[in-house]
């Protein structure tokens, strides 16, 4: 396993990961204020004053996800978006807030997902950390281009595209491209800028 070396603390224990690394101050600055921006409008006026809840800022980087990955589908091209979350309860109400509004030109559906048999039209699955995908279901949901979500960075060395954790008390991204090409995704340059790590 290859790790990279931080400047800003000791080690990272990922495998070939690319950080980026802006000054942490204005890194954290930058990636909220973008994200909240295009989720909530109407948030940023008050988020002086009341902190977000843990589970609204991964919904809104979950929501904010969707604008930058292209799929080959022409379901989700064409209007429709939907986003399955398969785990415990604790992000599921907040992923229904997200229930009608638009990514670009697409009207976002979220349903809770109890049995992987009901992600077969899901154009993004959710997955919670205390759920495990083995290599044949990774596979098959790569081949119907479905977009992966879930936390912690041990998650993209296992064939997750897209992680959130938390490093310094904030919530972080990265992105696994290899398993994004296989599933034929195509990530916006603008988000990957925004990325914490990147797997190649």
């Amino acid at each position: 396993m290859k790790t990279r070396k931080d400047p800003h603390r000791s080690v990272v224990p990922v495998k070939i990961f690319s950080p980026r690394f802006p000054a942490p101050q204005s890194f954290f600055a930058w990636i909220i204020g973008f994200f909240w921006l295009w989720v909530f409008p109407g948030i940023l006026a008050a988020s002086d004053i009341t902190p977000h809840p843990e589970s609204d800022v991964k919904a809104a980087f979950i929501f904010n996800f969707t604008k930058f990955v292209e799929w080959p589908d022409q379901d989700v091209n064409s209007g429709r978006l939907v986003i399955g979350y398969w785990g415990d309860e604790n992000l599921i109400d907040n992923l229904k807030k997200l229930d009608g509004r638009k990514s670009l030109n697409r009207h976002v559906e979220v349903r809770k997902i109890s049995d992987l048999c009901e992600t077969e039209k899901v154009h993004v699955l959710v997955i919670s950390r205390d759920r495990f995908l083995d290599k044949k279901t990774l596979k098959e949901l790569s081949e119907r281009h479905v977009l992966t979500i879930s936390e912690g960075l041990d998650s993209l060395e296992k064939g997750i595209i897209l992680t959130l954790f938390k490093e310094d008390n904030k919530i972080r991204f990265a992105v696994n491209l290899k398993s994004a090409d296989l599933s034929k995704l195509r990530i916006s340059s603008r988000l990957l800028k925004l990325a914490r790590y990147i797997a190649k």
